[in-house]
């Protein structure tokens, strides 16, 4: 089920539309308990804590 679409410059990053989102699907009555959101582009150190250890 889409509730909302919102569109900006692939600069922006998502974080940044998430006040306007939540504004405009609250004023549906339409705000979700969580939000999942793409924060863009993921720190390397983060995402080797979270690969599991392939030490073959």
């Amino acid at each position: 089920m889409i509730t909302n679409v919102a569109t900006t410059d692939a600069t922006v990053p998502d974080v940044k539309q998430l006040e306007p989102i939540h504004a405009a699907l609250e004023r549906r009555g339409l705000v979700p308990a969580e939000h999942y959101v793409d924060s863009g582009y993921a720190a390397a150190v983060r995402l080797r804590r979270r690969a599991p250890d392939n030490h073959s």
